[in-house]
């Protein structure tokens, strides 16, 4: 994935320029980058061993969905300390925000199960625990080749065909 790199860097004829030729150059450079965000700044990765996803913003609405560490969760919303999201299915719920993270990214097996493999291609020998069952999650590592580098909440790496995997 490639992201938009913008350069901030003046130089001192910027600074020797009106005030409002300034101003309006960072305007610009903040409408850009607001423009150009990246895909993951609706990401959010839970980052906790374990997240009770619920009905509603709040410890009394019912849990409808469980999920391990490093679950990927698409942000929809945000409401006082509980963030709404969707999931690998389409489902919506809400999970409390100091359950999940935006500091790294995160990937499932979207499917019944995915080929577990310990290099980015079929030519490389499944890993031992393969294949992996739906809802099973990592931490993306790096990609190559249209294929993820993995890491389970023990540390383990894995690579995976990425068309298999839901990723935010």
């Amino acid at each position: 994935m490639k992201f938009l790199r913008i350069n901030f860097q003046f130089s001192n004829d910027f600074l020797k320029k009106p005030l409002h030729s300034r101003a309006m150059k960072i305007c610009l450079y903040l409408v850009m980058a607001i423009l150009f965000v990246p895909e993951f700044s609706f990401a959010l990765c839970v980052s906790e061993p374990f997240a009770k996803l619920r009905k509603g913003p709040g410890r009394t609405w019912p849990v409808t969905f469980e999920v391990q560490q490093y679950m990927p969760l698409k942000k929809l919303s945000k409401q006082k300390g509980w963030y709404r999201v969707e999931d690998v299915d389409g489902q919506k719920h809400w999970v409390r925000e100091d359950l999940v993270t935006t500091k790294y990214h995160c990937a499932t097996i979207k499917d019944k199960f995915a080929n577990l493999r310990k290099g980015p291609g079929k030519n490389f020998d499944a890993v031992a625990a393969s294949p992996g069952d739906k809802y099973l999650s990592f931490r993306w590592v790096s990609e190559k080749d249209g294929w993820l580098k993995l890491e389970d909440r023990d540390g383990d790496e894995v690579w995976v065909l990425k068309d298999l995997v839901w990723t935010q």
